[in-house]
C-alpha cells in the first residue's frame, strides 16, 4: 500500500521581485513544512514553479489517487498572479483535491483568498504543526474545527480558529534537502532562519501584525548542526536570513566559538539592525569577519531623519553613515534596502534618500543598494492606516492585490529591475 502524499508548490512571482538582486534562494519554508509530514510517513513532493517550463504538467504528474492535498506557499503579493493560475488549473482538473494556502501574504489576505474560492483552508502564521494536523484531518476525515491556526469558510461565513502557539525552533533541525535536489543547481544561495520574530516596532513591518511577534531563537548548537549539514552538501556561502540575527549577543558569541572550535571554513552573511551594529566593539566586528562573515544586510529605509522617525526605526541618518564607514575597515560588505513614496514623504525627503545612497557608495564602494523600492502598505500595520488616510485605496479582491505596481528606480549597480 502506497503512502499518502502531499504536494507543496512554491510559486513564481512577477519578475523575481522576491529576489531583488536576482539572487534566487531555496524554498526554505516548504522544507520546514515537510518535516512533521515526513515524520508521519507521508510522502512529500515539492514543485518550485520558478524552474519549471510547464508547472501544470508537473502538477498533473504529481496528483494521483494517494494525494491528500496541495499546499501553496504565498509569501508575497507579487506571487498572486501565478498562485491564481495554479489554483484555477487544479480546480478545473482535480476538483476534489483540497487546496491549502499559507505564508505571510496568505495570512494577511485570508478573507479575500477564501471569498474568491482560491483555497479550502488558509494556514495562519506559523504553519508547521497547523498544516500537519490539517493533513491528518483530511486523511482521517476528522473534525478540522478543533485545529488551531486555520481559517476556512463554512456556510458562507469565514471561520478563524484560535491562534496556534509558537513552535520551538530547536524541534525542527534536519531539513529535507533531498526534496529540492532536482532544483539545487538553480539556487544561488542556501539560507537558514535561526530565529523568528522581532522585538523592534517598525511601523511598516508585517511582523508587528502578529501576536507571536516576540523574538525567539534557535540554540547555538542547533545553528551549528544546520550549518554543518549545508557545508556537507558543498555549500560554502550561507545566509542567516533572520529578521535580526544579532538579537541575542551571547547566542552569537557561542556560535562563533563553535566555528573556531571545529575550524569551519565558509563565508556567511546575516541581517542586522543599524543600531545593533553601532553598539558592537571593533574587536567583535573583527572577530565576526575572522569567523567568515562577509556581508551584512540592513534596512536603511530613508535618508530623512523625520521619515526614519515615522517608520519607528530608532536610528538616524548619521548612524547609517557611521556603520557604513566602520564596516569598510573590517572588510564586511553592507547592503542597504531603501524605500520611497512613504506616506507624508516630500520630494525633498525623497531626494535626501538618493543623496544618502550616493554618500554611502562614495564612502564605501563595496556597499550594495536595493531600491529605493516604492513603499507598499501592509494590512494591520500603523503605516497602512496612514497610507489610507493619504489616499491609498486597498484592493477589494484577491487578484487585484496582485495588480498593484512595484516601481524600483535604477539601483546603484546600474540595473533597472522594474520601472
Amino acid at each position: 500500500m502506497q503512502n499518502k502524499k502531499v504536494l507543496l508548490i512554491f510559486p513564481k512571482d512577477i519578475g523575481d521581485v522576491i529576489s531583488l538582486d536576482n539572487e534566487v534562494y531555496c524554498p526554505l519554508p516548504l522544507l520546514y513544512l515537510s518535516i512533521p509530514l515526513i515524520n508521519k510517513k507521508i510522502d512529500v513532493q515539492i514543485i518550485d514553479q520558478r524552474f519549471e517550463d510547464n508547472a501544470f504538467d508537473e502538477i498533473n504528474k504529481a496528483i494521483n489517487q494517494n494525494i491528500v492535498c496541495v499546499g501553496i506557499n504565498l509569501l508575497s503579493i507579487f506571487q498572486i498572479k501565478h498562485v491564481s493560475s495554479l489554483v484555477k488549473h487544479i480546480r478545473k482538473n482535480y476538483p476534489d483535491t483540497k487546496i491549502v494556502i499559507g505564508g505571510i501574504a496568505a495570512t494577511l489576505l485570508s478573507d479575500k483568498i477564501l471569498n474568491g474560492g482560491y483555497a479550502d483552508f488558509v494556514v495562519s502564521e506559523e504553519g508547521e504543526e497547523t498544516f500537519s494536523e490539517l493533513v491528518d484531518s483530511f486523511i482521517k476525515r476528522g473534525d478540522h474545527s478543533k485545529i488551531k491556526g486555520i481559517i476556512y469558510k463554512e456556510e458562507g461565513k469565514i471561520i478563524k480558529t484560535p491562534k496556534r502557539e509558537i513552535i520551538s525552533l530547536d524541534d525542527y533541525v534536519d531539513l529535507p534537502y533531498h526534496l529540492i535536489k532536482k532544483y539545487e543547481q538553480n539556487y544561488d544561495y542556501y539560507y537558514l532562519i535561526t530565529s523568528r520574530g522581532c522585538n523592534s516596532k517598525c511601523s511598516f513591518c508585517f511582523i508587528q501584525t502578529s501576536p507571536n511577534c516576540k523574538w525567539r531563537g534557535q540554540s547555538p548548537k542547533i545553528i551549528l548542526k544546520q550549518t554543518i549539514a549545508l557545508l556537507s552538501l558543498g555549500h560554502k556561502f550561507i545566509i542567516y536570513n533572520d529578521d535580526n540575527f544579532f538579537v541575542d549577543l551571547s547566542r552569537i558569541k557561542e556560535f562563533l566559538s563553535y566555528i573556531k572550535k571545529y575550524n569551519l571554513d565558509f563565508r556567511w552573511a546575516a541581517s542586522a539592525r543599524i543600531d545593533t551594529i553601532c553598539r558592537y566593539s571593533d574587536n567583535f566586528l573583527k572577530e565576526l569577519n575572522e569567523c567568515g562573515m562577509k556581508e551584512l544586510y540592513f534596512g536603511g529605509e530613508s535618508g530623512s531623519d523625520r521619515i526614519l522617525g515615522l517608520l519607528n526605526k530608532k536610528i538616524s541618518v548619521g548612524m547609517i553613515k557611521k556603520v557604513n564607514i566602520r564596516l569598510k575597515s573590517f572588510n564586511i560588505k553592507p547592503e542597504y534596502a531603501f524605500m520611497e513614496n512613504i506616506p507624508t514623504e516630500t520630494d525633498e525627503e525623497r531626494e535626501d534618500t538618493i543623496k544618502l545612497i550616493s554618500r554611502l557608495k562614495k564612502d564605501n564602494p563595496d556597499a550594495s543598494i536595493v531600491g529605493p523600492i516604492t513603499y507598499f502598505p501592509i494590512i494591520g500595520t500603523k503605516l497602512y492606516e496612514d497610507a489610507i488616510k493619504g489616499g491609498f485605496s486597498p484592493p477589494k479582491k484577491f487578484e487585484e492585490w496582485g495588480d498593484l505596481p512595484l516601481y524600483i528606480v535604477e539601483d546603484f549597480r546600474g540595473k533597472i529591475i522594474k520601472k
